[in-house]
């Protein structure tokens, strides 16, 4: 959507680092003193409920609930979103990023629309994927404690796998006897090739716990693939909720893993119940009608990007209203607020190198100009006014910092005429300043100091403890 309209989303805890994260919490102050409508997106495992997965660097803390009370509505994922952080009162949509997953796109980046007929059971070459880039981060969200066993055991059962990346153990593999020969790794493919192998499977494998918007569920189906779902998931158990007239589940099978508190746990139980679910999946998958299974039509039907648009309108025209609607987009024009996805706070805060399309360094500058203080970076702002009582704010702050690789500054530096001094390097800018002080009062020239500052709020940075 290339249009400002003054909402601003976050989707995920701020960085633990404490620069990173004062410098998020004085964006989401400043958007939210200049009157735009602050959105809170479920889109990041157990986010605003606290981070589990041991291998993160993203935690909601003790600091973050006071943004929650300022925040004006929530998009969520869960079953019962009173017992994941959602404040009693807010206003709330069950409305995750996988929803708008758009059935109808076919281009050179990737085709959603089924190519022909599905092959037959006899005519496929493999019956199921599963993916995990590996590393422990994903080996915790890809729940590989249980995947592991459980697609051996599967494999051994006869299903042909293909495993994206992450290969079972000989050690696990060797306790199911078959299971290697049914199981193919292939390495990381390109999103258009992987969406030509999903077409072609049975089902997809999803064993996931933390995760709160899994779009492999969702493009699975617009492909009309089923899938094997973790009944225990945070999100995407509403892709699998729709039955047939005979109680049949239209876009898959669930697993219920019978774990209790340890959702990410495992035992033989637990696999046997998936080897059970994926051949029940496969047969109906094999039945004429294919059992009852219509996951494109299921996903299409209520879900995808257009209902999902139309709900979202709906659900913001109902509880921020059409006046307060209205007025924050305009403040959007006004100040020249470049629209961006979701993770307008939270990704900004986790890119390296974002650039020029990229979520929220840009947008700093025109909302620092509304607050009255143009020059002056966001985290410093809110460092100031949550500073005690006649203590300067980069006494409570690390330094020194830097700002290093500002892309694009030297070429701006010599279009205007400017010789580039010593601080421009190769690589890009790189200057050190104490705490969070403007770093622009390094510089003697105003004029260098205004168009080094416009520059680099406008081109992007990354700004990190040495």
């Amino acid at each position: 959507m290339n249009k400002e309209m003054g909402l601003i989303g976050y989707c995920a805890p701020f960085e633990d680092d404490f620069y990173t994260r004062s410098t998020m919490k004085g964006l989401f102050w400043e958007f939210k003193n200049a009157g735009l409508i602050m959105v809170g997106v479920s889109s990041y495992e157990d986010f605003p409920s606290e981070i589990v997965n041991p291998y993160d660097s993203r935690h909601v803390g003790h600091d973050m609930p006071e943004l929650f009370a300022n925040t004006d509505a929530w998009l969520h994922c869960f079953r019962d979103p009173k017992n994941m952080g959602l404040l009693p009162g807010m206003p709330r949509l069950n409305a995750a990023e996988s929803d708008f997953v758009d059935t109808e796109r076919n281009d050179g980046g990737g085709r959603l629309i089924p190519e022909g007929p599905r092959p037959s059971p006899e005519e496929r070459e493999y019956d199921a994927v599963y993916v995990n880039r590996g590393g422990g981060w994903n080996d915790f969200n890809r729940n590989w404690a249980l995947a592991e066993p459980a697609i051996a055991a599967m494999a051994a059962d006869g299903v042909r796998f293909v495993v994206i990346n992450r290969m079972p153990s000989d050690a696990v593999l060797n306790r199911y006897p078959g299971a290697k020969e049914n199981i193919t790794q292939l390495d990381s493919l390109p999103w258009n090739e992987y969406l030509s192998l999903v077409e072609k499977l049975g089902f997809v494998f999803a064993p996931n716990v933390h995760d709160a918007s899994p779009r492999v569920v969702s493009e699975a189906q617009s492909l009309d693939t089923p899938v094997l779902l973790n009944r225990d998931i945070l999100g995407g158990w509403k892709y699998l909720e729709e039955q047939d007239e005979q109680g049949r589940i239209r876009a898959g099978e669930f697993f219920d893993t019978g774990l209790g508190g340890d959702k990410n746990g495992v035992s033989d139980e637990a696999v046997e119940a998936i080897v059970e679910a994926a051949r029940k999946l496969l047969a109906r998958d094999a039945e004429p009608d294919r059992g009852g299974l219509a996951p494109r039509d299921n996903i299409k039907s209520k879900w995808a990007r257009d209902n999902s648009k139309a709900r979202l309108r709906a659900f913001f025209e109902d509880v921020i209203g059409l006046e307060r609607l209205a007025e924050a987009k305009h403040l959007a024009v006004k100040y020249h607020i470049r629209p961006s996805s979701s993770r307008s706070l939270a990704a900004a805060a986790g890119e390296t190198h974002p650039d020029e399309h990229s979520d929220g360094w840009r947008l700093s500058r025109a909302l620092a100009s509304t607050a009255g203080h143009a020059h002056e970076d966001p985290g410093y702002a809110w460092a100031k006014h949550h500073s005690p009582a006649g203590v300067h704010p980069s006494s409570a702050l690390p330094g020194p910092v830097v700002v290093r690789e500002v892309r694009g500054l030297a070429d701006h530096w010599t279009h205007r005429g400017l010789e580039a001094p010593e601080i421009i390097s190769p690589l890009g800018l790189e200057l050190r300043f104490d705490g969070l002080r403007r770093f622009a009062a390094t510089l003697d020239d105003p004029e260098l100091r205004d168009f080094v500052l416009d520059t680099i709020l406008q081109h992007g940075g990354l700004i990190e403890r040495v």
